[in-house]
C-alpha cells in the first residue's frame, strides 16, 4: 500500500496556553466518575458543603493575646447578631441581691412555756420517787434538759409537794417571755450591720429588726441578772429558801431564744441570686469590637471574652451544621442539571466541576477582599460597617455563568449562590436582594457578550442596581443615618464594576476547565490571524474558501431556526482543518494532477477520511475548545465516501459490494443542531458547485434532494432537528446559494471562464 508523501506541517500549538491547559487538566473528572449516575448528586452536595466552609468566616482568636492596657494585635468584629451575657455585671447584680437578704433569726416565743412544762414534768418524777437515787436524778435531768448538782436536787425533792413553790417557779420562768436572749448580742452590730429578720416560731412570719434594736437583746448573763432582780422584787414575801431555789433553777434554765439560722439565710440568698436575670449586651453583625493597634480597655476585654464564649459553644457548631445541610439541599434542588446534549446546557459532571471551581475562586476572592479592605474601610470616619460588604463581588457568579450557559441556567445558579450568601453573611435583609438582583441584572446585560466593553457596561448597570438596593436598606434600617448611607453609596457602585472585572478575568480560566466557550472566545477564533486558520489559508486555500462558504450557509440557517449562529460559523471555519495536512488530495485545492489517480480506492478513501481524525487531533493540540472539535468529528457523521466506494466496486465488485466499512467515516453522527447544520451545508456547498445552470428553482430542487438523501441515510437521527427546522434550513441554503450563483451577463471580448467540472466525490 502506497502512502501519500505530500504533507504540510501544521503550526505549533500555543506554548503558554498549552501549559495552562495541562495544569488544569488535573481538575478534570475521571471518566469512571463521569459515567456514574450518582456523580452529579454527590458533586452538588460537595458544592454546598464547600460553599458553607468558605462562607463560615472564621473569627476565632486567642483571648489571652488581648490584655487590658496592651495594643490589640488584630481587628476583631462580630460575625453575626449576638446577645452575650455580661458575666461581670450579672455577678455584681447577683451579689447585690444576695447582700440585700438580711440574716434570719428565729425568735422562740414558746420557750418559757416549754420550760414550764419541763419543770412540771421534773416535779412529777420527784413526787413519784420513793427516794433519791441515780436513776431518779437522770430522769429529772432529762426532763429539765439540764444537769443538776446533788444539793439542788435534794432541795427540789424536799419541795416537790409544795404547790406554792411550784406556782412561783412557773411564774418566774414565765418572766423569760419578757426578754430577748442571744448568746453574743454585742457582736451583732458588726456581724449583721444591715439588721436581721426576726421570725416568730408561732406564725412563721418575719419582721426586720434594725441594728439599733440590738440594744433590746440581752446576753445570757444579763438575762440571769435581770431575772434574779425580778424574782427578788416580785416574790419578796416568799420564804428566802424558796426564792433562792427558784432563782437557782431559773438561772439554770435560761438559754437564748434569739437563734440565728445560717442555713435558711444561705438558702434565701441563693434564691435571691437565682431570681436575678442575667445582664446581656448585644453585638450587631460585623460590629467592630476592637481595632488593630487600638489600646484594649476593660470594656473591650469584656466583649472579647463574651464573643469567645459564644464562638466556643456547641450551639454555634450545630447552627452552622444546620445551615450547611439546608444549603446542600438547596443546591441539589436549584442546580439546573439535565443530561441533555444541548449547547450551553448544564448537563455534564464536568460542568458541575466548573461550578465548584469557579464559585470557590469567587468566594475566596470575596473573603480575602473582606480581610484586605476592612482596615481601609474602618479608617474612614462615619462609614457604616456594611460598606465592606458592598464592595464584595456577589454578582460575579451569575455574570460568569451567563457567558457559558443559558440565561435560565445562570439565573438558577445565581439564586442558589444568593441563598448561600444570605445564610452565612449578615445582614440577610441586605445581602439577599443585593446579591440576587445584582446577579440577575448582570446575567441580563451579558446576554450577548461579543465585546469586552459589554462587561463594563454590565458592571455599571449592576452597580446602579446595587446602589438602589443599598439606599432602600439604608432608609429602612434605623441604625444607618442618611449621611452614612450616601457616604457608602460609591462602594455599592464600585462593587458592581469590580464584579464585572472579575468575571472578565475569570472567563479565560473557565474556558480551560469547562466544556464551553464564551462568545468573545468564539469571535477571536474567527479572526484571520488565528494560527490554524492562517495555516489552512496558506496551505489549502480552496478548503479555506470552501469553509467560509459553508460558514455562510450554516450560519444563515442557524439564525433562522434559532440555533447558535456564532457557534455554527466558528464550527464551519474549523470543520475541515484536517485537510491542511495533505491539501492536494482534495479537489478544491487541486490545480493540475490528481494524486488519487496513482492510488487504490481503499487508500484514497483513507486519505479522505483521515482529514477528520487528523483535524480533531490538530485542534486538540492547539487547544481548540471541545465543542468545536465536535464539528470536525461529526460533520460527516458515519456517511460513506461514495466516489471511491463505487470506484472500488467497479474494480472488484464481488468483494466490496456488501462491505463498505473501509469507506465510511468513523463518526459520531451530529448530536446538536449546529453540527447537523454544518454537515448539511458542507454537502450542499460541495455538490452545488457541480450544478450546471444554477437557477433558483434548480438550486432549490437540488438542495432538497441532497438533504432528503442525508435524512434517509439516518445521519440526522441523533440531532435535535425537527422537520420544520429542515424545511427552514432548505430555504436558507437556497437563498444563500442563489445569491452566490446568480445569473451573470456575458463578459466582453469573450472572456468567460471555462467550464471546469470538479469531481464531486473528492470534495467530500
Amino acid at each position: 500500500m502506497t502512502t501519500p508523501v505530500e504533507k504540510s506541517t501544521p503550526p505549533p500549538s500555543g506554548g503558554g496556553r498549552d501549559l495552562i491547559a495541562k495544569i488544569f487538566g488535573f481538575v478534570r473528572l475521571p471518566q469512571a466518575w463521569i459515567e456514574h449516575r450518582w456523580t452529579p448528586i454527590v458533586m452538588m452536595l460537595v458544592i454546598g458543603a464547600v460553599w458553607s466552609m468558605l462562607l463560615t468566616r472564621g473569627n476565632r482568636f486567642d483571648p489571652q493575646a488581648f490584655v487590658v492596657g496592651e495594643i490589640a494585635p488584630l481587628t476583631i468584629r462580630s460575625t453575626s447578631q449576638l446577645v452575650i451575657e455580661d458575666l461581670e455585671a450579672s455577678e455584681q447584680a447577683r451579689e447585690k441581691a444576695a447582700a440585700s437578704v438580711v440574716p434570719l433569726v428565729d425568735y422562740l416565743e414558746t420557750m418559757p412555756a416549754d420550760l414550764q412544762q419541763r419543770t412540771v414534768a421534773a416535779l412529777a418524777i420527784l413526787r413519784a420517787a420513793v427516794e433519791l437515787n441515780d436513776e431518779v436524778k437522770l430522769q429529772v435531768e432529762q426532763a429539765l434538759g439540764k444537769p443538776l448538782d446533788a444539793d439542788t436536787l435534794k432541795q427540789l425533792y424536799d419541795v416537790r409537794n409544795d404547790l406554792q413553790f411550784e406556782n412561783i417557779l412557773r411564774d418566774a420562768i414565765g418572766l423569760m417571755a419578757q426578754t430577748r436572749v442571744a448568746s453574743e448580742p454585742k457582736s451583732w452590730t458588726a456581724a449583721y450591720p444591715n439588721g436581721v429578720a426576726v421570725r416568730s416560731n408561732a406564725g412563721g412570719s418575719s419582721q426586720k429588726l434594725a441594728p439599733e434594736g440590738y440594744r433590746t437583746i440581752l446576753s445570757v448573763a444579763e438575762t440571769r441578772e435581770f431575772l434574779t432582780n425580778r424574782i427578788q422584787s416580785l416574790y419578796g414575801e416568799a420564804p428566802a429558801k424558796q426564792r433562792k431555789l427558784v432563782t437557782t433553777l431559773v438561772k439554770l434554765l435560761v438559754q437564748p431564744n434569739m437563734l440565728p439560722n445560717p442555713v435558711e439565710t444561705e438558702n434565701a440568698r441563693l434564691a435571691a441570686r437565682e431570681a436575678v436575670k442575667p445582664v446581656y449586651f448585644q453585638l450587631k453583625p460585623g460590629e467592630v469590637i476592637v481595632r488593630s493597634g487600638e489600646r484594649i480597655t476593660p470594656a473591650h476585654s469584656k466583649q472579647l471574652a463574651g464573643l469567645n464564649r459564644e464562638q466556643s459553644r456547641f450551639q454555634d457548631y450545630t447552627g452552622t451544621l444546620a445551615k450547611t445541610m439546608l444549603l446542600m439541599l438547596a443546591v441539589v434542588i436549584l442546580t439546573p442539571y439535565s443530561r441533555q446534549p444541548a449547547w450551553r446546557n448544564l448537563g455534564h459532571p464536568q460542568d458541575l466541576l466548573l461550578m465548584l471551581v469557579l464559585t470557590s475562586i469567587v468566594l475566596i476572592v470575596i473573603q480575602t477582599g473582606r480581610n484586605l479592605t476592612e482596615p481601609l474601610v474602618l479608617a474612614v470616619p462615619n462609614l457604616p460597617r456594611e460598606a465592606i460588604l458592598l464592595l464584595m463581588l456577589f454578582a460575579t457568579v451569575g455574570m460568569i455563568f451567563r457567558l457559558f450557559f443559558r440565561p435560565r441556567n445562570a439565573v438558577h445558579i445565581a439564586v442558589a449562590f444568593a441563598l448561600a450568601l444570605a445564610l452565612f453573611v449578615a445582614p440577610t435583609q441586605l445581602i439577599l436582594p443585593y446579591s440576587l438582583l445584582g446577579g440577575i441584572v448582570g446575567i441580563q446585560f451579558l446576554k450577548h457578550s461579543k465585546r469586552r466593553s459589554q462587561f463594563y457596561r454590565a458592571g455599571m448597570v449592576v452597580g446602579l442596581v446595587q446602589s438602589a438596593v443599598w439606599m432602600a436598606y439604608g432608609i429602612v434600617e434605623p441604625s444607618i443615618s442618611i449621611p452614612e448611607m450616601f457616604k457608602a453609596l460609591p462602594f455599592a457602585f464600585a462593587g458592581g464594576l469590580i464584579a464585572s472585572v472579575l468575571a472578565s478575568t475569570l472567563m479565560p480560566l473557565c474556558e480551560l476547565i469547562g466544556r464551553y466557550v464564551s462568545e468573545i472566545r468564539l469571535l477571536e477564533m474567527t479572526q484571520d490571524d488565528q494560527p490554524l486558520l492562517k495555516w489552512l489559508h496558506l496551505n489549502a486555500p480552496g478548503t479555506y474558501a470552501h469553509s467560509l462558504a459553508v460558514a455562510r450557509l450554516a450560519e444563515t440557517a442557524a439564525e433562522r431556526i434559532g440555533a447558535d449562529e456564532l457557534l455554527t460559523r466558528v464550527g464551519a471555519y474549523y470543520h475541515d482543518i484536517g485537510k491542511g495536512y495533505w491539501p492536494s488530495y482534495f479537489v478544491e485545492n487541486q490545480r493540475y494532477d490528481n494524486p488519487h489517480d496513482k492510488l487504490k480506492p481503499q487508500l484514497s478513501s483513507r486519505v479522505i477520511i483521515a482529514h477528520v481524525t487528523h483535524g480533531a487531533e490538530l485542534a486538540r493540540k492547539n487547544n481548540i475548545p471541545p465543542v468545536i472539535v465536535d464539528f470536525i468529528l461529526e460533520h460527516h457523521g458515519t456517511s460513506r465516501v461514495e466516489y471511491f466506494f463505487r470506484q472500488a466496486q467497479e474494480k472488484d465488485a464481488d468483494k466490496l459490494s456488501t462491505d463498505d466499512t473501509t469507506f465510511r467515516y468513523p463518526g459520531p453522527k451530529p448530536r446538536s443542531k449546529e453540527t447537523a447544520l454544518v454537515m448539511l451545508a458542507d454537502v450542499v456547498e460541495s455538490a452545488t458547485r457541480t450544478l450546471e445552470n444554477p437557477t433558483a428553482d434548480r438550486i432549490a430542487a437540488f438542495v432538497s434532494r441532497l438533504i432528503e438523501r442525508i435524512y434517509a441515510e439516518d445521519q440526522l437521527d441523533e440531532a435535535p432537528l425537527t422537520l420544520h427546522d429542515l424545511s427552514t434550513a432548505k430555504e436558507a441554503f437556497t437563498d444563500v446559494l442563489t445569491g452566490m450563483y446568480h445569473h451573470r451577463v456575458d463578459y466582453p471580448l469573450g472572456l468567460k471562464p471555462g467550464n471546469i467540472k470538479p469531481v464531486d466525490a473528492q470534495s467530500a
